[in-house]
């Protein structure tokens, strides 16, 4: 496997060379978890600043991830579409962690003005 892994990336596969998670550290740590209020919706986005890409350049639409806060999992989100400019997915919490979702929409929450979203808090995940 590791040699297909580097005669793609050697090749000039540019998908490989984006996504060569081999030289990336601990790619499930220190995630970032935003709300994004919209007038016709409000979602959930998770943001890695180390790499600065959100997860929809790792999971599929359908899949599943969850999040986890010292070592406790905190809530669990199903990733189902892609923003309408294409820069982010689209997360929903599933429906037994709702009353934690509607905690985060009480928090006092900090805006990133890049991500237009409120900053709620750091995680760690699983997808």
């Amino acid at each position: 496997m590791e040699f297909i892994k580097n005669f793609l990336k050697n090749s000039g596969c540019s998908y490989c060379q984006e996504n060569d998670y081999s030289e990336i550290e601990d790619i499930n740590k220190k995630w970032c978890l935003y709300l994004k209020e919209t007038d016709m919706f409000s979602c959930l986005i998770l943001y890695n600043e180390k790499n600065q890409k959100d997860i929809s350049f790792y999971v599929n639409i359908n899949d599943k991830i969850k999040l986890f806060q010292n070592e406790k999992l905190v809530l669990e989100l199903e990733y189902i579409s892609k923003s309408n400019d294409n820069n982010y997915a689209i997360l929903v919490p599933l429906e037994e962690y709702q009353d934690y979702y509607n905690e985060l929409e009480k928090k006092n929450k900090k805006y990133d003005e890049n991500l237009k979203s409120h900053f709620v808090d750091f995680y760690d995940i699983i997808f």
